[in-house]
């Protein structure tokens, strides 16, 4: 078990990681030179059921929903666990 300090460290490092991801994927939209309305951080609530869309993507033709996911440990693994998910 990690100590306190450890955890707390290793806590930080991941929150900078996902800011750092966010911020990139972010710089990447705002650069496209595609003609979209970028949405960040929505929060849904229905009834007792919520989600969190990090980026919603609107084009005059298409929606896309954008999740930023770091991925740890074993990526081949991970990868393949979520293209092969039933």
């Amino acid at each position: 078990m990690l100590q306190r300090g450890a955890k707390l460290q290793l806590e930080i490092k991941c929150a900078e990681s996902w800011i750092m991801g966010e911020g990139s994927i972010k710089f990447e939209l705002l650069n496209s030179h595609i003609p979209m309305c970028i949405l960040q951080f929505l929060y849904l609530e229905y009834d007792d059921l919520t989600a969190q869309i990090d980026f919603l993507l609107i084009t005059k033709t298409d929606q896309f929903f954008i999740e930023c996911t770091n991925l740890y440990g074993d990526i081949k693994s991970i990868m393949q666990a979520i293209l092969f998910k039933p």
